[in-house]
C-alpha cells in the first residue's frame, strides 16, 4: 500500500511541475511592451533577437520589434 501512495504522491509532483512551467510568460516582449512596463530596451549579445528589455515588468525577456 506505501508503494501505491509513493507513486501517487510522485505523480502528483510531476504534473504540477509540468503545469507551472507551462503558466510561465512567453520569453519574447515586443519593444513597446517593455517600455510600457518601465523597462528600457538594451542591445544583448545572449538575446536570440540581438536586444533585452532590463528593468520594469518585462525585466530580463527578450525584445522583438513588430
Amino acid at each position: 500500500m506505501s508503494s501505491l501512495s509513493v507513486l501517487v504522491l510522485g505523480a502528483g509532483a510531476l504534473f504540477g511541475v509540468a503545469g507551472a512551467a507551462s503558466a510561465e510568460a512567453a520569453p519574447y516582449v515586443s519593444a513597446r511592451q517593455c517600455v510600457a512596463g518601465g523597462g528600457q530596451v538594451t542591445h544583448s549579445a545572449v538575446s536570440p533577437t540581438g536586444s533585452i528589455c532590463l528593468g520594469g515588468e518585462y525585466n530580463g525577456r527578450w525584445v522583438i520589434y513588430t
